[in-house]
Order: C-alpha cells, then sequence, then structure tokens
C-alpha cells in the first residue's frame, strides 16, 4: 500500500498533534490528492499494530463498506499502512482530503448562517446514527473532528472509538472525551456508560454552532461540572435514577437551571429547546 502514495513531505502539514502530524499526500493510482495521518508507534511496540490501532481500523472499515446513508458523514477511509517520520516508527491512515473542520468555520468572520447549522446537525446526526447502529460509540466528538468537504460535514479521527454489542460495558475508560464535550458521569469517574455518552457531546457541538461559543468552557473537571449545574440546574433524582452512573450531585449546592426553553434565532442569547433534552444530565434521558 506504501508504494500507491505519495507523501507530500516538504507541504505545510494540515495539522499536528499528540498522535503525529496530518500530510497531504497523493494517490498514485488515481492522481487523487489525500490526507495521510501520520500516527507515532508507541515506544513499547515491538511487532504489528497497538491494540488500539486494530480497533480503530476495524471501525473505519467496517463504516466504508456499509452502503447506509450515513456512510456518507463519515470520512472516507482508503487504507493504512507502516512508514517513518523522521525516523520515528509510524501507522499512515490514509483518508479522502477535506478542506477544512468545524472549529475553523466558525472561527469565519460571522460563523455559519442557522441553515448551515441545521444542515451541519443533520449530517452529525446521521453519521453517529450509522455508527451507533453497528454498536460503534465515537467518545471524542468535538468541531475540530468534525470535517467539513463541499458543504458536507464528516466525522473523523476515531481513535478513541469503542465497539460494544451489549451498548453498555461496566469496565469502561473515563480518559475519554475531550473536557468541554465531556458528559457529567463520565466527569464523575464512571466506567459504565453508553451510545447517550456521545449526545451530550452532540448536544454541546449545537449549542456552539448556534452561539458560536463554546458552552462548557471548563479550566479543568470541576469547573466543568460546575459549568453543567448552573446551564442546566443539578440533577434531579428523576433523572439520575440509573444505580450504576452515580453523579454524587449531593457535593455540590442547588444550582437554578438557566438553560433557555425556548427556540428561536441563532444569537448568543437563544439556544435550541433541543438541547434541554440532548446534554440532559441523566444519561438515560437524552436522544
Amino acid at each position: 500500500l506504501l508504494a500507491s502514495y505519495t507523501i507530500d513531505a516538504k507541504r505545510k502539514p494540515l495539522g499536528k498533534g499528540t498522535f503525529g502530524v496530518v500530510f497531504a499526500g497523493k494517490n498514485n493510482r488515481t492522481g487523487a490528492t489525500v490526507a495521510i495521518k501520520m500516527k507515532k508507534m508507541p515506544a513499547d511496540t515491538e511487532d504489528g499494530f497497538p491494540s488500539d490501532t486494530i480497533v480503530e481500523i476495524g471501525v473505519l472499515a467496517l463504516l466504508r463498506e456499509s452502503k447506509h446513508v450515513g456512510a456518507s458523514h463519515i470520512v472516507k477511509f482508503e487504507g493504512v499502512f507502516s512508514s517513518t517520520l523522521e525516523t520515528t516508527p509510524t501507522q499512515s491512515f490514509v483518508f479522502e482530503l477535506c478542506e477544512n473542520d468545524l472549529s475553523k468555520e466558525l472561527k469565519k468572520p460571522g460563523g455559519i448562517s442557522e441553515q448551515e447549522a441545521k444542515k451541519y446537525t443533520e449530517h452529525l446526526l446521521t453519521g453517529l446514527s450509522l455508527m451507533h447502529s453497528f454498536g460503534i460509540g465515537h467518545r471524542d466528538l468535538k468541531p475540530q473532528n468534525l470535517l467539513v468537504k463541499n458543504g458536507v460535514l464528516k466525522i473523523a479521527d476515531m481513535g478513541l472509538a469503542l465497539v460494544t454489542s451489549a451498548g453498555r460495558r461496566s469496565d469502561l475508560s473515563k480518559h475519554v472525551f475531550t473536557l468541554w464535550y465531556r458528559p457529567p458521569e463520565i466527569l464523575y469517574g464512571s466506567t459504565s456508560y453508553f451510545m447517550s455518552a456521545d449526545m451530550w457531546s452532540v448536544g454541546c457541538i449545537m449549542s456552539e454552532m448556534v452561539t458560536r461559543r463554546v458552552l462548557f468552557p471548563g479550566d479543568n473537571e470541576i469547573d466543568t461540572i460546575r459549568m453543567q449545574f448552573l446551564k442546566l440546574g443539578k440533577p434531579s433524582k428523576e433523572a439520575d435514577a440509573d444505580p450504576r452512573i452515580k453523579l454524587n450531585t449531593d457535593d455540590f449546592k442547588d444550582f437554578p437551571s438557566e438553560m433557555l426553553e425556548h427556540l428561536s434565532a441563532p444569537t448568543p442569547e437563544q439556544l435550541d429547546k433541543t438541547l434541554g433534552i440532548t446534554p440532559s444530565l441523566g444519561p438515560a434521558w437524552r436522544l
């Protein structure tokens, strides 16, 4: 597969992170420009791919083969091969090239329009519906992981994705989801959660598109929980009835809910009423 692609390492990288670097490249068979994500191999990897990379490859391959309409809202995966980046062993993932991500779209002068926000929300939910139908949880939805190509939003970065047939397990990692988009049950350290955790992130992203600002920009976990309670109020006993997910909300004083209940124009003062359901503090109450 390596011979099928040329990495343009002389050009400015498309993106950088703790995982590695994303370069533009070329499919030598078709001439198409692609994105090549070069992930650094863990130092203790002696042979083959790490187990989390094998899961990521499996998720991407499974979604690629789907004929569901949601597949058009998952970034297209072409393949993976071993390579090196400045003598460091890497796993190079090849994807279709998308010109932007949602975070950059939101930073444009004036942000995005109401129609674009509605369209991107539909695209996100359609792609996520496909993932959840296969028992795949993304676990890191945020604007930076939502790519935009020709006006179409596509879910990307399956590095923290989880496949589970049961829908819920009790031995899951709590070190998932970027802080600002992390649901309260995981902030409290729960290792038993399910697909509704992704829906919390969806609600946060919807709000950000509408208001053009992050909904819960906490500095740390406690600060983020405080902001969640200030916006949504302290969870009721009914909303937090699941005995397997304990929020221990008695640690916090009662907070009044500041969340608006009506839908109007996308201004900083008004939020989509759907947010009253989607980022619900009680996991069982989310869509």
